[in-house]
């Protein structure tokens, strides 16, 4: 129920909302500047994967699947996206060396299909 203005009963302004949401969107790029070493708490990554499970998915029911990679875990990923450029014959060693190092820029790497 909302009352004469169309604000819902529970006093909450879909407009200042959605500006709240807008803010904290703009307000997430970064640029790479991050603190590499900072771990990202395993709660707030889990409930973002679960408010990305309600976007848009084409009458599917929640086909996201995600992966976490943390510590060495980032490496492995690395060395793996490596081993598969290797094999298709992409890239020249500089890329590869970049692509190797590139998932430790980060504290975490999540992985979204």
């Amino acid at each position: 129920m909302t009352d004469a203005f169309g604000i819902p009963e529970d006093g909450v302004d879909p407009r200042t909302a959605l500006d709240t949401v807008t803010d904290v969107i703009r307000s997430r790029r970064t640029s790479l500047l991050m603190e590499r070493d900072r771990p990202v708490p395993l709660d707030m990554i889990a409930e973002l994967c679960g408010l990305a499970t309600w976007a848009p998915n084409h009458k599917k029911t929640w086909p996201w699947r995600f992966a976490l990679f943390t510590d060495q875990g980032r490496a492995t990923l690395g060395e793996t996206m490596v081993e598969d450029m290797v094999a298709a014959d992409f890239g020249d060693e500089a890329k590869r060396l970049k692509t190797a190092g590139k998932y430790l820029r980060s504290p975490a790497v999540l992985v979204v299909g």
